[in-house]
């Protein structure tokens, strides 16, 4: 009887009804979450299975699921063990990877419930669904803002220089292959990585090492693009402690958009691949992939130009 209360189903006569509900109410009863779990099969939460918690930009989408799951009755959970044969221990209706690398099938089958990834315009295993980051649109414009101030010669900050099919890397080259003369590729700096690395990469320190080689190679670049903007704020930071002015000497643009790019100095040119939408359309997508409906999330998040005080005219 008071199951058929509690849940209200089955006939119960209204003054029993009523005594059931009035001693719920002193005792201040409340259902244990899991065992209704155990019952309806659901535990409606989310794993967000990311191992680089520092990083700001998947903090920042990170922030974007919370708000929208919660609208959906959804919570999501946080996770920085990536260990994919843990997964299935977890109570969670499903999984969001942060970006497509995680796609392999040996990860993939391991988990037993709907997965969706994040992605940037990289291949992701065609099982997986996924929502991108429009970085390829990201790269045109961060260029196109630095040809319409006047640079011509444009340097490339990279996160692994080994990574001929990045498409970030992929769409500068493209976009800058008359601009150094004919037949002459953009100079472009940054670490190379054979093999991914299996830990944490500091895009700071990353930036301070692009800084050091651009010191060295006197390649005379007039402006740079940066892999993200933790590069670029490491890059500057490092250059304008050697008397680097910026953007008197150097124009920099980053791609991210995430908060911390309007707190350095100078407050950082970027283009936002939009990291708290790119969250809200990842929780979408993965929701209505859980509850069996046709999903509702973008394909593709825009981005768009943010101008600061980083770079300026030739």
């Amino acid at each position: 009887m008071v199951s058929r209360v509690l849940n209200n189903s089955g006939y119960v006569a209204q003054e029993k009804r009523e005594r059931v509900l009035q001693v719920v109410k002193e005792l201040n009863y409340k259902p244990h979450p899991v065992a209704v779990s155990l019952k309806n099969a659901k535990t409606h939460q989310i794993l967000y299975y990311v191992r680089d918690l520092s990083n700001i930009y998947y903090m920042e989408m990170y922030k974007g699921m919370v708000e929208y799951s919660s609208q959906r009755g959804y919570n999501f959970l946080i996770s920085g063990h990536l260990d994919f044969q843990q997964i299935n221990s977890l109570m969670v209706d499903g999984v969001l990877l942060p970006t497509e690398s995680y796609t392999t099938q040996e990860n993939l089958d391991q988990i037993r419930v709907p997965v969706l990834a994040a992605a940037y315009k990289s291949p992701v295993n065609p099982s997986v669904p996924h929502v991108d980051a429009d970085v390829e649109t990201a790269m045109t414009q961060a260029v196109a803002h630095l040809k319409a101030l006047g640079h011509s010669r444009i340097a490339y900050l990279s996160m692994n220089r080994c990574w001929v099919n990045d498409p970030r890397q992929k769409c500068f080259f493209r976009s800058t292959v008359d601009f150094w003369g004919p037949g002459e590729l953009a100079p472009m700096f940054g670490p190379e990585y054979e093999a991914e690395p299996d830990y944490d990469v500091n895009y700071y320190e990353v930036g301070i090492l692009c800084a050091r080689q651009f010191l060295e190679s006197t390649c005379g670049a007039t402006a740079v693009v940066c892999f993200n903007d933790d590069m670029a704020i490491g890059f500057m930071g490092h250059l304008q402690g050697l008397g680097v002015r910026i953007p008197a000497d150097l124009s920099v643009i980053g791609i991210d958009g995430h908060f911390g790019g309007q707190y350095c100095f100078p407050p950082l040119t970027t283009v936002s691949i939009e990291p708290h939408r790119h969250g809200v359309e990842c929780a979408r997508g993965l929701i209505d992939l859980i509850e069996g409906r046709e999903s509702q999330a973008l394909g593709v998040v825009p981005c768009r130009l943010i101008v600061r005080q980083s770079t300026a005219a030739l």
